[in-house]
């Protein structure tokens, strides 16, 4: 209740309305118009798919001029193929005749040719005997000759090997020379150089040692200035600690006596705004409280005679909307499996159409005028499921035409139709069975002409059915001669034979598509009944749902104003007992709360004198400890500058006699390597000696060569 009261103006509305019951009609009314919104959304992505599917089939009709066209232009190929491959097998015969003429011509010539060529070989016989005794003569004389060169040859490569050997050796001889010269320089001076390389190493190992004695003796009093410094500091870091201390307790006393002041200036806003509250107090009117009272009596019962009536209806819009959406739903149904048929219908129409104007006796039928007559297939009726075996029966004679003479198609022989075609007259009277040994497939045909069941029970005599083909084959002992059993699937059993059916043209199944359009047409007009009288059940549900729902609505907008009317009353008369029962409630808080708010205010006066005393003694004390702190900084700060002193001076001892020994070590590293010089050079003027005497050797042999 305090809620309602304190509310704001729309959050009172939600709770009337809350109170009232209008909310789930609110809900309701979002609810509906959402699916509104997903309504319209799927009729517009309908209409999208419509606009694809209108896009395909232009593309498709497109499509199928292209095909046609196609196959009038392979159709034409086709035929100037023929005709090309008829004008080559010409040619090639003519072209076949003229070759045979010309070998003959050419065997001839071949001949003549032969003889000529025999004398011939003849004389080369003879002549290549000459020529193989004059090569035997010459290949004597020129083997003497080759080995006359071979030998002058041979001398004078030796000569020149002999001279070119001098040349090289007396080179190499010289060169020894220049190289004994260069070793033998190189190897005095190394010798020098070592010498004042090993002066240079005994004054770096000197200077090293003095610059290391004095770098421990600075280290030494390192330790001295060390302690000094950590003394200093320690003093230093305890008189921080006080001046601290100090301040802390000084921080600790500014704070309470600011949180005290603040305490003080909450309690006198305090004071003044429950002494202004206790001012504004004022008691309700009495006489008005009880005319509410009464007033809410006559709207309760009011509201109790709205709410008899919604009730009623309440419970009367639910089952008439329940009924609505039945009906809906049939309609639904209805109308789905109406446009399913319809669908179905207008497919096997259109396939059934196009079987028969596409093919190849089209053209042939409109040429003679005999495109406008039907074919047998549209006069018969057989019971469901034996179509095919019908048509495999019939074959070409399913779409045989009706002519009233068979004489007269004498006159086709001459221009005979471009795929089978059958005529038929129907007999003047019935034609007798002969055989009766098992059901004829004749038997199952639904006729109503005479003539044509007549012509059926011929064409069909020795024609017998059977369920399956395991049927077939037990009853074909019971088959005489030109007689079949055919099955639902059109295959045929014979004594001797079993042939099983397929389709093999563009006529196949027409009899079954028209019995299934019939089918289909019959059982259309009757859904289209039933469609009609599902929709006039859901127009009168319709009416009788919207009459009861526009009660319903008059009834809650009456019951709502009632509602709404007992509601304000019970609002104010709400308000005016709480107001004053909260008046008195209130006025006494005032008081208690007004006399604590005055022993707080002494209190704090009291705890505010005694820090102000206390705040002058610490500040007293705080001005000593900072004073004996800024000393010891001083002396903290004097004997960090003599550490710091003393520590330059230390490094730059230590880096002096690094120095010195990378000096010597780099000195040491030269001599080894002069050393190592020296070395080599006596090896190398070791083997040019040696070189020297297998030179000279060399040569004394190649002067007595």
């Amino acid at each position: 209740i305090s809620r309602i009261i304190e509310s704001k103006p729309e959050e009172l509305r939600l709770f009337l309305e809350e109170a009232a019951g209008v909310s789930k009609y609110k809900e309701r009314r979002r609810e509906t118009e959402n699916r509104l919104k997903d309504t319209r959304e799927n009729l517009t992505r309908v209409e999208d798919i419509l606009r694809e599917l209108n896009s395909n089939l232009d593309k498709l009709e497109r499509q199928a001029e292209v095909a046609s066209q196609y196959r009038a232009l392979q159709t034409s190929g086709e035929l100037k193929l023929h005709q090309l491959w008829f004008l080559k097998h010409r040619d090639a015969a003519s072209e076949e005749a003229r070759v045979h003429k010309a070998v003959a011509e050419a065997m001839t010539a071949l001949e003549a040719r032969t003889a000529d060529l025999r004398h011939s070989e003849a004389e080369l016989d003879t002549i290549r005997q000459a020529h193989y005794a004059a090569s035997d003569e010459l290949h004597s004389h020129q083997g003497s000759l080759a080995e006359a060169a071979l030998e002058v040859s041979r001398l004078e490569e030796r000569i020149r090997y002999v001279v070119e050997g001098r040349s090289r050796v007396e080179q190499r001889l010289v060169e020894l020379k220049a190289q004994n010269e260069q070793w033998g320089q190189r190897q005095t001076e190394a010798t020098h150089e070592i010498e004042r390389v090993a002066e240079q190493i005994g004054t770096a190992d000197e200077q090293g040692e003095v610059l290391a004695a004095q770098a421990e003796e600075h280290s030494g009093n390192l330790q001295g200035f060390d302690d000094a410094v950590r003394t200093a500091q320690n003093a230093s870091n305890e008189q921080r600690t006080k001046v601290a201390a100090v301040q802390q307790q000084i921080q600790v006393l500014a704070a309470e006596s600011r949180n005290l002041d603040d305490q003080r200036r909450q309690l006198a806003t305090r004071r003044e705004k429950l002494a202004g509250e206790h001012q504004q107090l004022t008691a309700p009117d009495l006489a008005r409280l009880d005319e509410l009272k009464r007033q809410h009596a006559v709207a309760e019962e009011a509201q109790g005679v709205a709410d008899a009536r919604l009730h009623e209806l309440n419970e009367q819009v639910p089952g008439l909307d329940e009924e609505r959406r039945v009906r809906q739903s049939a309609v639904n149904t209805e109308g789905s499996a109406q446009a399913a048929l319809s669908a179905r219908l207008e497919a096997l129409r259109a396939l059934q159409a196009k079987v028969q104007t596409e093919g190849k006796l089209k053209p042939w039928l409109a040429r003679h005028g005999l495109d406008a007559l039907p074919g047998l297939w549209t006069k018969l009726h057989i019971e469901t499921g034996w179509e095919t075996a019908l048509e495999a029966a019939l074959r070409e004679r399913m779409g045989a035409l009706h002519v009233g003479r068979l004489d007269t198609v004498r006159a086709f022989a001459s221009d005979a139709p471009p795929a089978k075609l059958a005529f038929y007259t129907p007999p003047q009277a019935a034609i007798a069975n002969t055989h009766q040994t098992l059901s004829k497939l004749s038997d199952l045909l639904r006729l109503n002409d005479a003539g044509l069941k007549a012509l059926l029970n011929d064409w069909l005599e020795g024609v017998y059915t059977a369920p399956n083909v395991d049927a077939a084959l037990a009853a074909r002992d019971k088959l005489t001669h030109g007689e079949v059993i055919m099955t639902r699937e059109g295959h045929a059993v014979s004594q001797y034979a079993v042939s099983f059916y397929a389709p093999d043209s563009e006529q196949a199944g027409m009899l079954a598509r028209a019995q299934e359009i019939e089918n289909l047409d019959r059982q259309l007009r009757a859904q289209v009944l039933i469609a009609e009288e599902s929709r006039r059940a859901l127009v009168r549900a319709e009416a009788a749902y919207s009459g009861a729902s526009q009660r319903l609505v008059t009834a809650r907008r009456e019951a709502a104003e009632v509602q709404t009317r007992a509601h304000q009353q019970q609002v104010e008369l709400l308000r005016l007992s709480q107001l004053a029962e909260a008046t008195t409630t209130r006025r006494t808080q005032l008081h208690g709360e007004l006399a604590e708010i005055d022993a707080q205010l002494e209190s704090l006066a009291e705890r505010g004198a005694t820090g102000e005393a206390k705040f002058e003694e610490l500040d007293m004390q705080l001005a000593t400890t900072q004073e004996r702190h800024a000393e010891l900084d001083d002396g903290v700060i004097g004997a960090n500058a003599k550490l710091t002193e003393a520590r330059e001076q230390l490094r730059a001892l230590e880096r002096q006699s690094q120095e010195a020994q990378f000096a010597s070590r780099s000195l040491a590293a030269r001599r080894g390597e002069l050393q190592r010089g020296i070395e080599t050079a006596t090896q190398q003027l070791a083997g040019n000696d040696v070189s020297h005497g297998q030179l000279q050797e060399e040569l004394v042999r190649l002067t007595d060569a």
